[in-house]
């Protein structure tokens, strides 16, 4: 199977993902030694051959999500533990949940789809 992404392309998405390093640009410059315009380039390069690995989360948006989403916190969790304001909490994971194309329906547990309508079940069926 061949590539379709560079080794260096690679590197970049994997200093900067916030599953993986979730660097900034500036850091994983640094790190690399190179410029932040190179840096850019490279992620737009990737961008355009796997659009499927984006949206890259900056480090406090990913923070964010992976309390919130991945971890379960509850919005008032977040706000004592990050000592931020339950309503910038709020805000801060609705900006996430649109660049994340988040759409709670597709993200229910199975305890949650006990309580969808008949209507909304016929949704999942048709989507699955």
């Amino acid at each position: 199977m061949e590539r379709c992404i560079s080794k260096l392309q690679e590197t970049v998405y994997r200093l900067c993902h916030h599953e993986f390093g979730g660097k900034t640009v500036e850091q994983a410059a640094k790190t690399m030694k190179v410029s932040t315009r190179t840096i850019h380039r490279l992620l737009a390069d990737l961008k355009a051959v796997a659009p499927q690995l984006w949206p890259l989360l900056p480090p406090e948006q990913a923070e964010l999500w992976d309390g919130w989403f991945v971890r379960g916190l509850s919005v008032r969790q977040l706000a004592l533990i990050l000592k931020q304001s339950e309503r910038g909490i709020h805000a801060k994971l609705k900006q996430i949940k649109i660049k994340m194309d988040y759409h709670p329906m597709y993200h229910r547990t199975t305890k949650s789809l006990e309580s969808l309508t008949e209507e909304e079940l016929e949704g999942c069926k048709r989507l699955a």
